[in-house]
């Protein structure tokens, strides 16, 4: 991991070997130090980016909520006309049956006067044959 710091590696091993401390431990110890600073500052690079996708997805789903509610909103309107629009029809054709049932209660009614007559003629005319 290549991390860029204000941290010099070769300044702090330089100092360490002036303070005694042999040449290869120090690098060794400028190194350790170098890469653990590096992953603060990669851990803090994380963070912030975490931080950046954290609020990118509440964006994300405060835009999916909006559009969800106006769809949502834009289909409770088009469910609305078309219930209206099928009530008015299941009227016209309720309206339509109720005049047809009416006019065939009608032919029924003449009908029955018309089977009455027919009725009342053949015993007529039965009679008329029997007293013959």
């Amino acid at each position: 991991m290549i991390m860029t710091s204000q941290f010099d590696s070769l300044e702090y091993a330089q100092r360490l070997e002036r303070a005694g401390v042999p040449g290869d431990q120090a690098a060794v110890h400028a190194q350790v130090l170098h890469e653990a600073l590096g992953q603060v500052v990669w851990a803090r690079q994380l963070s912030a980016a975490e931080d950046g996708l954290r609020l990118e997805l509440r964006q994300i789903e405060e835009r999916l909520t909006n559009q969800t509610m106006r769809m949502r909103d834009e289909l409770s309107i088009k469910i609305e006309l078309v219930r209206a629009e099928l009530s008015g029809k299941i009227e016209t054709l309720r309206v339509e049956l109720e005049a047809k049932i009416e006019g065939i209660r009608t032919e029924l009614k003449y009908m029955r006067w018309l089977f009455g007559v027919v009725i009342a003629l053949n015993t007529a005319i039965l009679v008329k044959m029997l007293s013959v």
